[in-house]
This record gives C-alpha cells, sequence and structure tokens, in this order.
C-alpha cells in the first residue's frame, strides 16, 4: 500500500461526503432520526451545519480515496456532540477540536494495519 493522508479541498471534499454517506449511511442502513444540527443526506452527500467550517482530511492509497474525517471547532459555542451528549469537564472551554465522520472503506484498508501504514 502506498498511503497518504492530506487535507481536503474543493472537489475533494464533495468525495469525502460521499464516501461518509456511502460508509455510515448506505453500508450500515442507518435512518437518520430529526437532529439538532441539521446531519441529512442530500443527493449522496453527508451533510449538516457544521459543513462551513470542517477541515476534511482524506486516506488515499495512490490516488484512490479510500478513508475520510473531518475536524470542527465550536459553531456557536459548542461543539457537534453538545448538542447530543454533555461534555466532560475535563475537556473544559479551551481550544479543542472535535474529530467527526470517520469513514473508511471495507474493501480499501486492513484495519489491523491502517494505523501502521499511515505512521510511516
Amino acid at each position: 500500500m502506498n498511503m497518504n493522508v492530506r487535507i481536503l479541498t474543493g472537489s475533494e471534499i464533495d468525495e469525502a461526503e460521499k464516501l461518509a454517506y456511502e460508509v455510515l449511511v448506505w453500508e450500515q442502513d442507518w435512518i437518520i432520526p430529526e437532529n439538532p444540527t441539521g446531519l441529512r443526506v442530500e443527493g449522496d452527500r453527508l451533510r449538516d451545519t457544521y459543513d462551513p467550517i470542517a477541515t476534511w482530511f482524506g486516506i488515499f492509497d495512490g490516488d484512490a480515496l479510500i478513508g475520510c474525517n473531518r475536524i470542527c471547532g465550536r459553531l456557536h459555542g459548542y461543539f457537534e456532540l453538545e448538542h447530543y451528549h454533555p461534555l466532560p469537564d475535563f475537556i473544559g472551554r479551551g481550544k479543542a477540536m472535535e474529530g467527526t465522520h470517520l469513514a473508511v472503506k471495507e474493501e480499501g484498508a486492513d484495519p489491523d494495519n491502517l494505523l501502521l501504514e499511515l505512521s510511516w
């Protein structure tokens, strides 16, 4: 495997949103309930109100996007998770980021070796 991770831009973000939809919604038969962060499917992409402040990362095997994740700061003072669960006290109100929408293609990576591959 020739794996690397990089920040996504432009149409690469669209591809990551599609991958998140495929892995998290379609493959898992997830029916997204009404929710406070506007999490929804638009066409074949997973979207929500945190999209404008999200930084997406792509995991590539060569030129193929096989995984994605995004990080977000607080939007209007809240992490996405805070709309669903209280945060532990140790997280506090300091400068922190939240990782969401982690999705890896099942056929694209060996989960037992993915972190090892990326660490080199």
